[in-house]
């Protein structure tokens, strides 16, 4: 299985924000996934104040306590672009 992003937000030309149901039960409703506890994490912000940081930094802590545990161990993707340069 290859991570990706999944869009699970629509916005509307009105600023109106609702769930895209089809997104999440694509994604949630998986057999690998349905039992499984499942975070989402949005980080929003104006241009070059770290949202990249702060995600890439909870990524890195994920992985170093996973390989604390290896029977606990789950795959991480990481989800930001390398090019972003405002990534670690």
């Amino acid at each position: 299985m290859t991570g990706r992003a999944v869009q699970i937000l629509q916005t509307q030309n009105n600023n109106v924000t609702q769930f895209d149901n089809e997104a999440l039960e694509a994604v949630f409703l998986r057999e690998d996934v349905r039992d499984k506890r499942v975070v989402v994490v949005s980080i929003s912000g104006i241009f070059g104040k770290g949202k990249s940081f702060l995600l890439n930094y909870m990524l890195k802590y994920l992985n170093s306590q996973f390989e604390k545990h290896p029977l606990k161990r789950h795959k991480i993707v990481k989800c930001l672009p390398d090019e972003d340069p405002g990534t670690l």
